[in-house]
């Protein structure tokens, strides 16, 4: 990495000085030194990015293209690197951070506690929604990065595997199957449930688990909220299927919670982000802290 942001050093003097003795004299190299690292840039891109005579030089096309990520690249390894030195207090600004609803209640909160206490000038926006909104919104750059069930193909995208979300059963204390532990999904599909949105991957994951199983649904009641979701559980009413944190943040004392077995039903959790633009400082340290609570969760 540190060789990496050398050559991109010496490309970026280059082309602001655009004369080699120059960069060479900002960089406190020697102008063969400098040459060889321009030629290695060159072999791992697999392009030319300068053309030079004797005099001058002057940037090829791909290179004119390369100039401002590469600019933008430099700028956030160098402010990383201030906030592994011990400069993170400096670290401001916002990000925005697209999230569906089960991580937007418990996974996120904990990521942006800790993130505040290392980072207290920096801000953080979040956009609660379904996740192949999530998606739409990281596309289109109103999100920095998104928290999403859906994983799909998409060129501009990057899926990274955070953690798998069980899903689960919670009922009233008074329900048949408040004294049981584990439920099979046969004996769920047997009751009244109550469900999330369709376009939610949560929604999906059940169905297509049910569907798999050959078994139909008595679908009660088709909700946005979780908070929605567990009180109409809470007030008798159906089986809420919800994702395993989803009593968490629920003050409510009238409700259990029941895993689902043979087998467990769980939907994979992404961080999304785009291929073709570098997240600032601020959102990678954000970022980081998710990162960090998966390897913790993994410790235990």
């Amino acid at each position: 990495m540190v060789e990496n942001l050398r050559h991109i050093r010496a490309f970026i003097a280059v082309a602001r000085s655009g004369n080699f003795t120059r960069a060479a004299a900002v960089l406190h190299i020697s102008q063969s030194a400098l040459t060889v690292q321009i030629q290695q840039l060159e072999a791992s891109l697999g392009v030319k990015i300068l053309d030079r005579d004797k005099r001058n030089c002057r940037l090829t096309p791909e290179g004119m293209r390369l100039v401002a990520p590469m600019e933008q690249l430099l700028l956030n390894a160098e402010a990383l690197s201030g906030v592994a030195l011990g400069d993170g207090a400096a670290l401001s600004g916002f990000v925005t951070v697209a999230s569906m609803p089960s991580a937007g209640a418990h996974l996120l909160p904990q990521a942006i506690a800790s993130f505040y206490e290392k980072f207290p000038h920096a801000r953080v926006r979040v956009r609660d929604a379904p996740s192949q909104d999530v998606v739409s919104l990281v596309i289109s750059g109103d999100a920095d990065f998104g928290i999403a069930g859906y994983a799909g193909m998409h060129r501009d995208l990057l899926f990274l595997h955070l953690r798998n979300g069980r899903i689960c059963a919670f009922v009233n204390r008074d329900h048949a199957l408040a004294k049981q532990k584990k439920v099979t999904l046969k004996t769920l599909c047997e009751f009244p449930l109550i469900l999330t949105e369709k376009s939610g991957s949560l929604r999906n994951t059940f169905e297509s688990a049910a569907e798999k199983a050959q078994l139909s649904l008595h679908l009660a009641f088709e909700v946005n909220q979780i908070s929605t979701a567990l009180g109409l559980a809470s007030a008798g009413l159906g089986v809420a299927i919800l994702n395993e944190s989803a009593l968490a943040h629920n003050q409510s004392e009238n409700l259990v919670r029941i895993e689902i077995s043979g087998p467990a039903i769980s939907r994979p959790i992404h961080l999304v982000r785009r291929k073709d633009k570098p997240l600032s400082p601020t959102a990678e340290a954000l970022l980081q802290e998710l990162r960090d609570l998966k390897e913790q969760d993994e410790a235990i």
